[in-house]
């Protein structure tokens, strides 16, 4: 509907406003002046308000269920980005969970929407991935490298010179993604 006046950092007007808007205007039977001064709107902003109402008699029904849609939306997001959090699977992007809620719900989100949600409501955010191998410092990992430079050196200090070191470490970083959507901490 507007943004409010005197300053660019105010949000646009809530439903609920809106509703308390055309209540004290045909209603109470306030000026519209007095509950633009109140509200801090023009007038224009009321006047438009109050004309849609008095034009359309389902206007505010309209309002509350495009309200209660957006709050549908934010909780459909939420419970799949959860879910998928639950199967630990990776989130590498909102295009991910824009496909698995079509698949799953058939509902068609934006991604500036998913993003919203996962970044202000889930305190989700876009990380770097370390690549670190699940094992890598497990117990028996850390004996088997203990036991391994044991062996080398003896074999170093006898008949053996020459060693051939074969690196699998890049063998659990097959899927080569380098980012991914995480919670924080």
């Amino acid at each position: 509907m507007g943004l409010r006046r005197c300053t660019g950092k105010r949000k646009p007007l809530a439903v609920e406003e809106k509703i308390r808007i055309v209540h004290q205007v045909l209603v109470e039977y306030h000026t519209q002046t007095e509950v633009a001064r109140e509200h801090r709107v023009s007038n224009g902003v009321v006047f438009r308000l109050v004309r849609k109402a008095q034009k359309n008699r389902n206007f505010l029904e309209e309002l509350v269920d495009v309200q209660r849609r957006r709050e549908d939306k934010v909780e459909l997001t939420k419970a799949v980005v959860q879910g998928l959090n639950e199967n630990q699977e990776v989130i590498d992007s909102v295009a991910h969970v824009q496909k698995t809620i079509k698949s799953q719900h058939g509902q068609n989100l934006k991604p500036w929407q998913i993003r919203r949600v996962m970044k202000e409501e889930l305190g989700m955010s876009y990380k770097k991935i370390k690549p670190v191998a699940w094992q890598a410092n497990s117990t028996r990992n850390l004996i088997l490298r203990q036991q391994f430079a044991l062996s080398m050196l003896s074999n170093l200090r006898g008949k053996y010179t020459t060693v051939i070191n074969v690196d699998e470490t890049w063998l659990g970083m097959t899927d080569f993604r380098r980012m991914k959507w995480q919670e924080k901490g």
